[in-house]
């Protein structure tokens, strides 16, 4: 159980200690440890004004939901693997 569980939670933890490291201790600090903690990742993450970046992105849009039509021919431009199997 205990090795479960540390499988589990140690993705999280890795991605968070990753987060908190500054550039230089990034490259050349222990992967495990942040020494010197920074939110100056979250900063530049959600400051941007770049198209494409996290803070752009918008709810979803109807637009990129696919919908069907009653011909199981879909709407959008999905592959035929994606299409629902005809009856």
């Amino acid at each position: 159980m205990l090795l479960a569980t540390v499988y589990c939670v140690f993705p999280i933890y890795f991605m968070l200690v990753q987060s908190l490291k500054t550039p230089k201790e990034d490259v050349f600090g222990n992967p495990f440890i942040v020494v010197n903690p920074t939110l100056d990742n979250f900063e530049e993450l959600f400051e941007r004004e770049e198209r494409g970046s996290v803070a752009s992105w918008g709810p979803p849009s109807a637009a990129r939901i696919p919908s069907w039509t009653g011909s199981r021919t879909p709407s959008s431009s999905l592959p035929a693997r994606w299409w629902p199997p005809s009856a």
